[in-house]
């Protein structure tokens, strides 16, 4: 799964290292224009990219009483110089957290325990939150229609390891803004 491709997103405004396993969503149904999300079919692991308008604390970064209930914060001080390299010239704020919780995929009724990653970039200059999580389901629900479709040697093999965590940080330290004017 660490074999990746730079990937152009936005329009190539701003670009990521994805793993070769994971497809583009938007070629199987419709995404919201402020997000990118990639799948790996096999596994059901997901990555997904937002632009969202910089929340009104600009401060801290917060994820909501609901969301802290499960997340933990992965490091409250993150050295963008070496975690986000290409940000190193720019103002802004980084929070890793990482959580697990269960989840129901679309409208079933089953759920699925998934370990989540969260980055969130704070960029005041362009009033500009960016989100990058990944979605590492880790236990699948037998009812699930996931439990159906991965590729169950796969699954195990990666969805069980902690290398899920170093792809996560592989896939930030790729991370490139291309073109400033995506945020015009």
């Amino acid at each position: 799964m660490t074999i990746a491709q730079q990937r152009s997103l936005y329009g190539g405004a701003i670009s990521l290292a994805i793993p070769d396993a994971f497809i583009d969503v938007s070629t199987l149904r419709e995404i919201p224009d402020h997000q990118e999300v990639f799948t790996d079919v096999k596994t059901d692991m997901s990555v997904i990219i937002e632009l969202n308008t910089m929340a009104e604390d600009s401060e801290s970064i917060s994820f909501g009483s609901s969301a802290e209930s499960f997340l933990i914060s992965r490091d409250d001080n993150v050295d963008v110089q070496s975690e986000l390299p290409f940000l190193k010239e720019v103002d802004c704020k980084v929070k890793l957290v990482e959580g697990e919780q269960r989840i129901s995929k679309f409208r079933e009724t089953a759920s699925n325990v998934v370990r989540i990653y969260l980055a969130v970039i704070r960029i005041p200059s362009i009033e500009t939150d960016i989100l990058i999580s990944m979605n590492n389901p880790i236990v699948l629900a037998e009812e699930s229609s996931s439990s159906r479709t991965v590729d169950k040697e796969e699954f195990s093999a990666k969805n069980q390891s902690e290398d899920s965590l170093k792809v996560f940080k592989q896939i930030l330290k790729s991370f490139k803004i291309n073109d400033w004017n995506l945020f015009k």
